[in-house]
């Protein structure tokens, strides 16, 4: 669809020229053709028209989980209610027109956005859509249960042993000195979090080496199995043992322990030590 653009019509607005917004939505992104004015998804685009040399194609691209609808109608927006992905804007040849280059340089604004609507995607092509499916890969475990619900082959073995806080430390230690980022997720999930009256951790799902490090690393890990708040309550824990032992990190924030009080910092990495676990009486 070509829309030629006249004086009820000419692009976007910047300070004093006429102008085109191109307005990507977070269900996709906006390719020209040119490639020099390309928009992100979740993203307004301004492109100032000085003259009547303009010529551009947008193309709606949906992410994944989306398909495109039409372009957007209302006051200011072109390619109103169409359907083809593409919207052409032009005003090439209109300079000749009385009053278009006045129009041109005056400050008006013009509009294109392409809708977008959910569709889902069905990852284990099941015929149900992820969002409706409870096991998305179809590997036995439920979603909310499973620590890579999009990926049947990562799996973490049912059962651990019991440990106490020291030897779960001494192993995550070793496991983030190894990179072995599997066996961190694996062994330190917090579906088992419990303390004994002594204040000790128990269970196979005692500490996770920083939560949002981690959902970084593993593309696809579950958000619902790994839980920011289960890393306050461990650093509390380990406050209560050796008040300037450890520090933890997750990536975007450093939880530094003082007087008990767990400080948020602009910080990055796993997990400090500040020295040998300590010992348990």
């Amino acid at each position: 669809m070509t829309i030629r653009l006249s004086v009820t019509a000419c692009l976007v607005p910047l300070l004093a020229s006429c102008k085109l917004a191109v307005i990507a939505t977070s269900g996709g992104d906006i390719q020209s053709a040119s490639d020099t004015r390309n928009c992100a998804s979740e993203s307004v685009c301004e492109f100032a028209i000085a003259a009547d040399d303009f010529n551009e194609s947008f193309t709606a691209v949906p992410r994944a989980g989306y398909a495109f609808k039409h372009w957007a109608a209302g006051s200011g927006f072109i390619c109103a209610d169409s359907t083809n992905p593409t919207c052409v804007a032009s005003n090439v040849g209109l300079g000749g027109i009385d009053g278009v280059l006045d129009f041109i340089a005056g400050d008006h604004i013009n509009y294109a956005m392409p809708l977008f609507e959910f569709v889902g995607t069905d990852s284990d092509g099941d015929g149900l859509q992820d969002h409706l499916d409870d096991d998305d890969d179809n590997d036995g475990v439920l979603d909310v249960d499973d620590l890579y619900p999009l990926n049947p082959d990562l799996t973490c073995p049912a059962q651990y042993a019991q440990r106490t806080n020291s030897q779960v430390l001494f192993e995550l230690r070793d496991a983030i000195g190894r990179e072995n980022w599997e066996d961190v997720a694996c062994h330190y999930r917090p579906d088992a979090f419990v303390l004994d009256d002594q204040g000790i951790l128990l269970g196979h799902a005692d500490i996770i080496a920083a939560v949002q490090s981690l959902n970084d690393l593993f593309n696809g890990v579950n958000p619902q199995v790994i839980q920011e708040d289960i890393f306050r309550d461990t650093a509390r824990v380990l406050y209560s043992l050796d008040a300037g032992w450890v520090e933890i990190e997750d990536g975007v924030r450093s939880y530094v322990i003082e007087d008990g009080v767990i400080v948020a910092e602009t910080a990055h990495g796993l997990i400090t030590f500040n020295g040998p676990p300590p010992e348990q009486n």
